[in-house]
């Protein structure tokens, strides 16, 4: 499947998150998807490029994917094999839980490619038990199966992360 926008979108909050795999190409014609009150992708093993994510995803109140998957970010929850291009994510996210990977554009990634990433939203994490990542771009990648390669990628956003627990590691990086 390929998608392109054509405009500017504004979602008023009201985009579901696309539950299954996406494995196609979202070409963004340097448009912006405004509004966005959750996570695009579940699962995002494709390619995207030349996107603006706007809007405020708040996992606290939210009853969704998220609480059991432990993963939280703005473009997709979880990315293998997935090229990203010129995605820019000025989404503000806020979370709180057990064991979470957060990042600002992708949660948990493997495998995956990210050139020219930017991420400038604020991101305000409390984890109430086990530890996690989070991170501007991505909040966890893992290196099994493949390298994940960050080119030209920029946070300039903010990350505040309090722990509920003690003892517990919390990895965080830009």
């Amino acid at each position: 499947i390929s998608i392109k926008l054509t405009a500017d979108i504004d979602v008023d909050g009201q985009l579901p998150m696309v539950t299954g795999t996406f494995t196609g190409t979202l070409d963004g014609g340097g448009h912006e998807i405004a509004g966005i009150s959750q996570t695009l992708f579940n699962q995002f093993n494709g390619c995207a490029f030349d996107l603006t994510l706007k809007g405020n995803i708040d996992y606290t109140s939210q009853s969704i994917a998220f609480d059991t998957a432990r993963k939280a970010a703005s473009f997709a929850l979880n990315a293998e094999g997935a090229q990203l291009s010129d995605i820019v994510s000025e989404v503000n996210i806020t979370a709180s839980r057990n064991d979470l990977n957060a990042g600002g554009i992708v949660g948990y990634s493997r495998a995956a490619t990210y050139i020219r990433c930017e991420y400038s939203g604020d991101y305000n994490v409390e984890w109430t038990g086990d530890g996690g990542g989070v991170g501007g771009i991505v909040g966890w990648s893992n290196s099994s199966g493949g390298t994940t390669v960050f080119e030209e990628c920029s946070f300039t956003g903010t990350i505040t992360v309090s722990a509920g627990a003690s003892g517990k590691e919390i990895y965080v990086g830009g």
